[in-house]
C-alpha cells in the first residue's frame, strides 16, 4: 500500500513573531544552508498567516485571501 504524502505546513502552527524567531534560530544553528532556505521560506508564510489572522486586513474590514463567505 502506498502512503499518501502530509500537507503539513509548520507555518500554520508558528503563531507568534517570537515562535517564528525560535524557528529561525534554531535552523541557523544547524549549519545546513538547505534548512535554513526552507526555514526562512515557512517564517515568511507564518507572518503572512499573522497578518491575515489579526493584521490590517481585519482592520480595515477585509477578508482574508482565498475566503468566500459561506465556505468553511
Amino acid at each position: 500500500m502506498t502512503q499518501v504524502p502530509s500537507l503539513y505546513d509548520p507555518a500554520e502552527d508558528l503563531l507568534s513573531e517570537d515562535g517564528i524567531a525560535l524557528f529561525v534560530a534554531e535552523a541557523l544553528e544547524t549549519g545546513d544552508a538547505a534548512y535554513i532556505a526552507n526555514a526562512r521560506c515557512v517564517a515568511a508564510r507564518a507572518r503572512r498567516l499573522l497578518m491575515t489572522r489579526d493584521g490590517p486586513a481585519e482592520e480595515v474590514g477585509m477578508q482574508a485571501p482565498g475566503y468566500e463567505e459561506g465556505r468553511a
